[in-house]
């Protein structure tokens, strides 16, 4: 019984996590200046943990930036660190 509620409660958070992603990167578009992220949704969304790893990342737009958000996120930890 334990391991069903388990199995439950991390599908509502990857649900969630999802969710927030998505919300993302609607938001991202709704506010784009570009055209290409506007008209072609040429963007990515993520959300990273403390070690700069992916937890999730949006269905909406390009996989193409993936790496680059990565790599940006890792920056900015060994730049400005963890907070």
């Amino acid at each position: 019984m334990a391991k069903d509620r388990s199995t439950v409660a991390f599908q509502v958070m990857w649900n969630r996590l999802i969710s927030v992603v998505e919300e993302q990167a609607q938001a991202l578009i709704r506010t784009a200046f570009s055209t290409s992220v506007r008209e072609a949704g040429d963007l990515s969304a993520g959300v990273y943990d403390a070690h700069g790893k992916m937890l999730a990342q949006a269905v909406t737009g390009t996989p193409g930036h993936v790496n680059a958000m990565a790599d940006a996120v890792a920056h900015f930890i060994r730049r400005i660190g963890r907070q």
